[in-house]
């Protein structure tokens, strides 16, 4: 049996441990950066970066250096920092409280149709649970408009046997900052029949929603109401 005795300096220990943290909220970063709010990831970041500030890469022969990732800390930063500048712009889609039976794959239909009334706006997937949460989610990623919209679904059987589908959407505009209405909540509806309840085209009334110009609003954010 050969033992050996090795001997590390503290101070190497160190520079490793520190450099270890260091690429821990980096890769935290990375793993979650579609969920996790763009302001949390830049207080990581500027954690990492005051971290990188007590490596010593003098004990770290096979790292790039500390210049090396404090340019690449500073892109990083400044992307996030720009990407939440121009959501301030912007408007972010939501839908609050689905109602029991409407399925997401309608809401998400809904959601990108209205959407699309306002060119370069975002959508919070899997919408939220309450207003304040709504207002939490829009805060965190960055955005200055929030659209909330209430769906709801009916199905009516009439008295010759046919089927009458009622697809309602109802959106209200907001400013995060205040998270105040610029307007009263604006509610449309889109009908359909058929013979056959399965057979209810809701695309048709989620069509007919859209070409009422009821929402076109959404698409009109106005800076001078942001700013009251």
């Amino acid at each position: 049996v050969l033992y050996t005795l090795v001997s590390v300096e503290r101070e190497a220990v160190e520079a490793r441990s520190r450099f270890g943290a260091m690429m821990g909220l980096v890769d935290e970063v990375k793993k979650q950066e579609r969920t996790m709010p763009k302001q949390t990831q830049l207080d990581l970041l500027a954690d990492a970066a005051a971290i990188l500030e007590g490596v010593n890469f003098t004990f770290l022969p096979g790292e790039s250096g500390k210049e090396f990732y404090s340019a690449k800390l500073g892109k990083e930063r400044e992307r996030l920092s720009a990407e939440m500048k121009t959501n301030t712009e912007r408007v972010l889609f939501t839908v609050v409280q689905l109602p029991e039976g409407f399925s997401k794959a309608l809401s998400d239909k809904v959601v990108e149709r209205v959407r699309s009334l306002s060119p370069g706006s975002d959508r919070l997937m899997g919408g939220c649970e309450s207003l304040e949460g709504c207002f939490r989610s829009a805060k965190d990623l960055g955005f200055g408009w929030l659209a909330v919209l209430k769906l709801e679904r009916n199905v009516e059987q009439s008295g010759m046997g046919g089927y009458k589908g009622t697809l309602k959407v109802q959106a209200t505009m907001y400013t995060v900052q205040s998270k105040s209405p610029i307007h009263e909540p604006a509610a449309v509806s889109g009908q359909v029949i058929s013979w056959e309840e399965e057979k209810l085209d809701w695309e048709a009334a989620l069509d007919k929603i859209i070409k009422s110009g009821k929402l076109a609003f959404l698409g009109e954010t106005n800076s001078k109401e942001a700013n009251k």
